[in-house]
């Protein structure tokens, strides 16, 4: 946060503030729940581009693949809901004409540019 207040390129920035809708994929499909999922930052840049970021662990952005059958189910089903919340985040975006980006721990500690 301090790093987009300290950017001269951003022009406004908010974070937790859009909900976007998804369905749950790992809920009862007869009736799936529409679920609301909060982006972690919304940033509309001085080229007025607006990118919506959600920050998260590499580990959490790739498939499971440990072993261990009890972490495996829990690492799938935050990975599923995380597709579908990046899938309908995505649309959100393409609907506005911004960009949506997943960012790690690769890119904020190695000082990449937002």
């Amino acid at each position: 946060m301090r790093a987009l207040d300290k950017d001269a390129r951003v022009k406004c920035w908010q974070s937790e503030r859009i909900a976007v809708p998804y369905i749950d994929p790992t809920k009862n499909q007869r009736d799936p729940p529409i679920r609301r999922y909060f982006p972690d930052f919304v940033v509309t840049y001085d080229d007025d581009n607006t990118f919506m970021y959600e920050v998260k662990p590499k580990r959490e952005t790739r498939k499971p693949t440990t072993q261990n059958k009890r972490r495996l189910l829990k690492e799938s089903i935050v990975y599923a809901r995380n597709i579908a919340k990046w899938k309908a985040a995505k649309h959100y975006c393409d609907e506005r004409g911004w960009h949506f980006r997943i960012l790690t721990e690769d890119d904020l500690f190695r000082g990449k540019n937002l």
